[in-house]
This record gives structure tokens, C-alpha cells and sequence, in this order.
């Protein structure tokens, strides 16, 4: 099992043949994103292809006051187009822990 495997934990198993990876090579890249485009042929043997964003790890916390009360954030997405409630959360650094990560984020969003 890989790092990342472990990790994220095993898939569910349904018996099922996973896509086999064809072709794989980077569609876009800047200094904040990186997209892969993933040619892929799927178990009817049709092939596919897939755009997946890279993404390092990252970390979210729902913080609960002492008195119960749960904190969220208002940040505008461009997606949608308007702003949304999330709980705090962000880009794990590199050499940084999920723990040192999550607790930065939430001093970064809250205060």
C-alpha cells in the first residue's frame, strides 16, 4: 500500500476492474495549479479522458467554543459566484504538520 494510500484508507472493493492508465501528461501548470489531463481506458474498454486538478494536502477543522457553539467562515468563491459559510481550513505547508496546519489556519480565519 502507498503513502498516499494509507492515508486516505482503502477503497471499497465491489469487484469491479479499475480504469487502466493510458496517457498522462500535464495540460496546464503555474505557480498555484497544476492540471493533469488522464487518458484512461475504462473496464467496457471505451477510453476517457479525465482533467484532475494536483492538489498538495490539506487540512479542515470545525472548532467548537467552550459554550457549544460551532465557528464557520465567510469567504467569496468565484465558482458559485457568491459567498459561502466553510469551516476553516487550508494548504497543509511543506515541512508543516496537518496539526500545525489546521491550528495556523484557524488563527489565519478567525482571529
Amino acid at each position: 500500500m502507498s503513502d498516499k494510500d494509507a492515508r486516505l484508507g482503502r477503497q471499497a472493493d465491489f469487484g469491479l476492474p479499475s480504469p487502466e492508465l493510458i496517457h498522462q501528461e500535464t495540460d496546464y501548470a503555474s505557480r498555484h495549479l497544476v492540471v493533469t489531463k488522464n487518458l484512461k481506458r475504462m473496464p467496457n474498454g471505451q477510453e476517457a479522458t479525465f482533467y484532475l486538478r494536483q492538489k498538495s494536502d490539506v487540512t479542515v477543522c470545525l472548532p467548537v467554543t467552550r459554550e457549544g457553539r460551532v465557528v464557520v467562515v465567510e469567504e467569496y468563491r468565484h465558482g458559485p459566484g457568491c459567498w459561502l459559510f466553510e469551516i476553516p481550513g487550508g494548504d497543509v505547508d511543506k515541512d508543516e504538520s496537518a496539526e500545525m496546519a489546521v491550528a495556523r489556519e484557524v488563527q489565519e480565519e478567525t482571529g
